[in-house]
């Protein structure tokens, strides 16, 4: 909806209800699409870190852009934004430089790279402002790993949007478990993409237990992956889940990015939507817990058996976990534990063509 690069507009959404909701986003298209769970102004912040992906390595024909992006919107008036971009931008820009923007209630300005540099990568700019602002991490189409086209040939690519969470709600430890593209738990050869982006310098990561890198503030590293994972840090993190573009033409979905909800910020009460679009064909729900809950879980009034929770190989924060993806029917679900300590995170997702 945002048509320029680092210009105010006015185009923001706001929403408010009488009581606490649940609001969603969501760019859909014929072929292409990416949703985000959509923070109210509490859980805003007023410093963060994009995390995005490379330009796509195919240049369309038409010559339309489709650049690695963000967008910013302010819930104030006179909120004064600085950006510092990791790569240059569309404009001109240059990286690591700061510019500042004033933004009222209400208004908000996208960055994008030139997309005609293939990739050139926005994921480790710096945001901060005076007053809470909501961040979203972006893509207006790739594909996922960057590159993959010159493996496959295949130019399947799709859109990356998701609302980022300020530093301050950042983690240390995090459990995935890889995109299924069917209801049978098929999942695609290659795996899916593990993005890790630290905070501070000298950030160790460690994969399943065994060293991996070490980061410096605002770098980041990817892998890509076909078993659950479970990823600690030294220092605070952000881990984006990036699901593979399509490999065969045949299988539904492509690309979307999620950010991984630390074990850190994990809960007991969840309600969630599953879409109501006959589009998403697929529609699933991870649940990572803490493995003392196991047992407990129920989803809409019904107990998980523990049967359907694999135990992870090593433990995280000092606590071992289980995860399991379940399929959900579309429309509102709710999850939740009676033992208010063990606590576990969520993520939904939904795949269609």
């Amino acid at each position: 909806w945002i048509n320029s690069a680092d210009s105010v507009e006015d185009r923001v959404v706001k929403v408010t209800a009488s009581s606490p909701i649940a609001c969603y986003g969501q760019n859909h298209k014929a072929a292409t699409a990416d949703g985000f769970l959509a923070f109210p102004r509490s859980s805003c912040g007023t410093e963060y870190r994009i995390m995005s992906s490379g330009n796509s390595d195919y240049i369309n024909p038409d010559g339309s852009i489709m650049p690695s992006q963000f967008a910013i919107a302010a819930f104030l008036p006179n909120t004064t934004v600085t950006i510092t971009p990791s790569t240059p931008t569309a404009t001109g820009h240059p990286a690591g430089a700061p510019f500042s923007v004033t933004l009222d209630a209400g208004q908000c300005i996208q960055v994008q790279t030139d997309a005609t540099i293939v990739r050139q990568d926005l994921t480790g700019s710096i945001v901060s402002a005076d007053a809470p602002i909501a961040v979203f991490g972006s893509h207006a189409r790739t594909e996922i790993p960057t590159g993959f086209r010159y493996l496959s040939g295949s130019i399947s690519r799709d859109m990356l949007l998701e609302q980022l969470p300020p530093v301050g709600v950042w983690g240390k430890n995090f459990v995935l478990g890889p995109i299924q593209i069917d209801d049978a738990g098929a999942i695609r050869a290659e795996g899916d993409l593990v993005r890790v982006l630290a905070l501070n310098n000298n950030t160790a990561v460690t994969v399943n237990g065994q060293p991996w890198t070490t980061l410096n503030a605002n770098g980041y590293a990817d892998s890509l992956f076909r078993d659950p994972l479970v990823v600690s840090a030294s220092g605070p993190v952000l881990v984006g889940e990036y699901a593979h573009t399509s490999s065969n033409g045949t299988d539904v979905g492509d690309p979307f990015l999620a950010i991984v909800p630390p074990t850190d910020e994990a809960y007991n009460d969840y309600t969630f939507f599953a879409s109501d679009d006959p589009t998403y064909t697929v529609q699933k729900v991870i649940i990572a817990t803490d493995a003392n809950a196991i047992g407990s879980i129920r989803i809409d009034d019904s107990l998980l058996p523990s049967w359907v929770f694999t135990p992870l190989p090593v433990s995280a924060g000092g606590k071992n976990y289980a995860l399991t993806e379940l399929k959900v029917d579309p429309g509102a679900h709710h999850l939740s534990t009676t033992q208010s300590t063990n606590a576990f995170t969520i993520l939904s997702y939904g795949l269609g063509n």
